[in-house]
């Protein structure tokens, strides 16, 4: 299927025939590996699904866990990290699965769910000999690497390269303790690759890793070697790597598979195209918020008095802004939180005021600040990744249900889809579910009657139950990621 850039998805398709060539005959006919490359503190931008806060573990067992069609690069005797011949310094070596999309320099393929990936036109057309056999290059005279998307991947070992890259800096290297406990976990090798070859010692601990890489770095890659070899280590042959396969219990795949989709590393954004829910939540939370945003101060003061007194459990550290005198342990009086699908939203008292907190579901930041230090002025609420425009200023719950209803009649009127329609209705569910949380029965009475016109109430609040967990947060499956 061509997209409209003129990309090729390459999900699978038994319609649809390609060029496939599997793993393990890479390793074998050209005498290289086949790596996939995972950065420590980098997300890909809008070539990735996960958030930019997912560290290197969390990828890895994603690969592990769910084998997604991967993209990786090939390596051969020789290639220097220095040399920018793969993506990452540490991640999997692949044994096997099939190649369906190839290209000698960095296609820049796209994840749109773990089995779909599209891809520049041309790489869905390769031809193996060719893209192995040609210069890899890099933006503009650069070396680089080239790029290879696999299906249903399989794993042999953990990969970390030692090899020493001057003065380059290059967010790519995980700690090597997060390297050994995953090895640990998994029950699966960590080998160590220099200068392009792959060797597995008997065992590998962090002290192994850290000492091998200082010494490639102030003795060369000949003195590694030569302490690998004293360690009883070897350097693995192709077809060793070809034919060995890492396996993964039933029970521990299950058990990771939930634990992944409930951790929220999934930018839900992505996938809104394909699951409609997606926006009708993060109008249910924006309506919630909406509310807050309008609530009077006096109802707001008498929640103090419904709210729990709880240690604040936050650490100042990057990416947190903390007003002066608000620190990890000090005693604040939580009023309620919520979520949309790109923030976490936490309103609370301290020291006299009111504050809101704002975490960032992309980055993890973490931010601070009075609420409703000034009054709305608004006139926009937020429906799915959309505004709407009101056309009066918020000040009150009454200008927000004068302003919706105006909408939703033009809407109509209209012919606008169903969707925003729909998008507009949780939103007002949202408002309600707000309002009823602070004890406004009359507003919210008002607008579960307006939204139960779109979207009845029954058939929202089931909906409510199967996509949103206890936490309020939204719950992906692993069909919606697939």
């Amino acid at each position: 299927m061509v997209d409209e850039t003129g990309d090729v998805d390459v999900s699978p398709d038994p319609e649809v025939v390609r060029p496939r060539v599997e793993v393990g005959e890479i390793a074998r006919q050209y005498k290289a590996l086949v790596l996939h490359g995972i950065r420590a503190s980098f997300q890909p931008g809008e070539n990735s699904l996960l958030r930019k806060r997912v560290g290197w573990r969390t990828k890895l067992d994603i690969a592990l866990v769910l084998q997604p069609t991967l993209s990786t690069s090939t390596v051969f005797v020789g290639d220097e990290a220095s040399e920018n011949r793969f993506c990452s310094r540490a991640g999997i070596v692949l044994s096997g699965g099939e190649v369906v999309a190839a290209s000698s320099r960095d296609g820049g393929t796209q994840a749109k769910g773990l089995k779909r990936r599209t891809i520049p036109r041309g790489m869905d057309d390769f031809q193996i000999d060719q893209v192995m056999r040609a210069e890899r290059t890099g933006v503009g005279q650069r070396r680089g690497y080239n790029e290879l998307a696999v299906e249903n991947p399989e794993t042999a070992y953990l990969y970390y390269c030692v090899d020493d890259i001057g003065g380059q800096i290059r967010p790519d290297l995980p700690e090597t303790e997060e390297v050994v406990q995953a090895s640990r976990d998994y029950n699966l090798p960590i080998c160590v690759l220099v200068s392009g070859s792959l060797y597995q010692l008997p065992e590998v601990d962090e002290g192994t890793i850290d000492s091998l890489a200082i010494q490639v770095k102030t003795r060369g890659a000949e003195s590694a070697l030569e302490s690998i070899r004293e360690l009883g280590g070897r350097q693995l042959s192709y077809e060793e790597v070809a034919s060995t396969r890492h396996r993964i219990s039933p029970q521990q795949r299950t058990d990771k598979t939930q634990e992944l989709l409930a951790g929220h590393y999934f930018d839900e954004l992505r996938l809104a195209d394909r699951v409609p829910e997606v926006m009708l939540f993060h109008s249910f939370g924006c309506g919630r918020q909406a509310y807050m945003d309008l609530v009077d101060p006096v109802r707001l003061t008498t929640s103090i008095q419904e709210g729990r007194a709880v240690e604040y459990d936050v650490e100042v550290d990057r990416g947190v802004y903390l007003p002066d005198g608000l620190r990890k342990g000090a005693e604040i009086v939580e009023v309620d939180s919520f979520s949309t699908i790109t923030r976490r939203l936490r309103y609370f008292h301290y020291q006299g005021r009111f504050w809101q907190e704002t975490n960032d579901r992309q980055t993890g930041e973490i931010t601070v600040r009075p609420f409703r230090e000034k009054e709305n002025q608004s006139k926009f609420i937020q429906i799915g990744l959309r505004t709407l425009d009101l056309g009066r200023h918020l000040h009150s719950a009454e200008d927000y249900f004068s302003g919706v209803r105006q909408q939703i009649n033009e809407l109509k009127e209209a012919g606008a889809p169903d969707w925003i329609l729909k998008a507009i209705a949780s939103h007002l569910y949202g408002f309600a579910r707000q309002a009823e949380a602070l004890g406004d029965e009359q507003a919210a009475e008002r607008a579960i009657k307006m939204a139960a016109g779109i979207i009845p109430r029954e058939e929202f609040e089931s909906l409510e139950k199967e996509r949103l967990d206890e936490q309020g947060e939204f719950k992906l499956t692993l069909e919606d990621i697939s």
